[in-house]
């Protein structure tokens, strides 16, 4: 007779407690997991993980004694060298499969260790616990938040545990509320953009949006806009799905998929509060953008994000929810994170004749006077203080206060070179000429300039 597995004991009972409606089941499920993980020998598979991770950030790594110390020790590793998110997967390579634990540097994925594929089960369970997600359900994609403790620092992780033909697919978000603190001048925002900024939180009504794709840093631009402003004086109301850092002084509130919980109902609570801000987490649908233009019209300041290319992209898109001609003030910011270069390790660079063509290019599109190229260009190398010649990442940005013309103009369906041309004229430069300046500094590269300034959306 062939068995196969089913289940282990900590999941027969925690079926058992479902099938019977024993809710106080709930604590002793947990334990009978912690019993079951004792009885298993992952010595082995253990010392794989503290290896690998003594090895990526070549420090010593304590003995980890059981799986739940495995966790917390990933979790250290990863705000240790700063990364931005945490995957932990089993990936079948060939004949063989594998767990893997990868994080997010700088924006690019790396490889941080590998262990057997039996332990897998129990880390996400292990990850399940610290992020109060059931460890006895597995039908469908979970969420969770965990907060975690590194030296006198508060560090708070979104968890997304997805199932996958491999096993439970982890991918956690790593929150520091540090960084929704930090002052614009921080953000390495230029002066005029900057300015503008600023102007457009002084108004009582209007709309601010940030946009950019995946990655870019919206986020961080987004609370620290909030941080900007009188919440004393102010009554600040956030509408997020889901809330990404905890900001005292405002009233938060978090979509949910229960019945009170529904954007729709948020916002009719908001529009019963008297706000004076609203913060709207991200504009993804006809209904989010509905909302925005519908308190910016009504003596309300609003603040929100989008996924887009750039700021005439942006504004095509709420163009595309409703005539932007209708709405007052509307500012746009769009940005993107280049690796910023190791100052031990970066060289002087040779311009190629092809790099002078690009900068030519991106300075008269810009209307801007030539930049020197004789000037501070360099090139990564790589050394034991940084990943491939970068360490950390600097921001390149565009700023779009929408005027009249332009509005008139998106209205009757001008071209994006017309659009392109009005906001140039105004004063705006795009985040490529905003990134050349700072690679003419030899803060970043001409190679991460083409990686992420988005230059093919925009005509040059």
């Amino acid at each position: 007779m062939n068995l196969s597995y089913v289940a282990n004991i900590a999941e027969i009972f925690a079926g058992l407690a479902i099938l019977f409606s024993v809710v106080k089941a709930w604590p002793a499920i947990t334990n009978l997991n912690q019993l079951v993980k004792k009885d298993k020998d992952w010595h082995v598979q253990l010392i794989a993980i503290q290896s690998g991770l003594a090895k990526y950030t070549g420090n010593s790594c304590p003995e980890l004694p059981d799986v739940e110390t495995a966790r917390d020790q990933i979790l250290t590793s990863a705000i240790s060298s700063g990364a931005s998110d945490i995957h932990i997967e089993v990936k079948q390579l060939g004949d063989v499969i594998q767990g893997c634990v990868r994080f997010r540097v700088d924006g690019q994925l790396k490889v941080v260790c590998s262990y057997d594929s039996e332990l897998h089960a129990d880390l996400i369970n292990a990850f399940k616990i610290f992020g109060s997600i059931p460890t006895d359900q597995s039908l469908g994609p979970m969420q969770g938040r965990g907060r975690f403790d590194l030296n006198d620092k508060r560090i708070d992780f979104r968890l997304q545990i997805t199932p996958t033909q491999t096993g439970d697919y982890l991918s956690a978000r790593i929150l520091d509320p540090s960084l929704a603190s930090m002052p614009y001048s921080a953000l390495g925002i230029g002066d005029r953009d900057l300015e503008l900024i600023k102007k457009t939180l002084d108004t009582s009504e209007g709309l601010l949006v940030f946009g950019g794709p995946t990655g870019s840093g919206k986020t961080v631009s987004f609370y620290t806009s909030i941080n900007q402003m009188d919440d004393q004086a102010l009554r600040i109301i956030s509408v997020e799905d889901p809330i990404e850092v905890e900001i005292p002084g405002i009233v938060q509130l978090g979509v949910q998929d229960r019945p009170g919980h529904h954007f729709d109902d948020l916002m009719g609570a908001v529009s019963r509060s008297d706000p004076d801000v609203l913060l709207i987490g991200e504009i993804r649908s006809e209904m989010t953008a509905h909302y925005c233009f519908r308190f910016a019209v009504t003596g309300h300041f609003v603040i929100s994000t989008i996924h887009s290319n750039n700021v005439i992209h942006s504004l095509a898109k709420l163009h595309g929810y409703g005539d932007v001609r209708e709405f007052p003030d509307i500012t746009l910011v769009n940005q993107r994170l280049a690796r910023r270069l190791c100052v031990k390790c970066s060289t002087p660079a040779t311009l190629l004749e092809s790099d002078v063509t690009l900068i030519d290019s991106i300075v008269q599109f810009n209307q801007q006077d030539q930049i020197n190229t004789d000037g501070n260009f360099r090139s990564p190398v790589g050394c034991e203080h940084c990943i491939n010649g970068y360490k950390g990442r600097v921001a390149g940005y565009e700023v779009l206060n929408v005027n009249q013309v332009l509005m008139d103009a998106m209205a009757r369906g001008r071209d994006t070179s017309e659009l392109w041309s009005i906001a140039i004229s105004s004063g705006t430069t795009t985040v490529g000429y905003n990134l050349l300046q700072k690679v003419s500094e030899g803060e970043t590269s001409l190679a991460e300039l083409r990686r992420v300034a988005g230059l093919d959306d925009i005509p040059q």
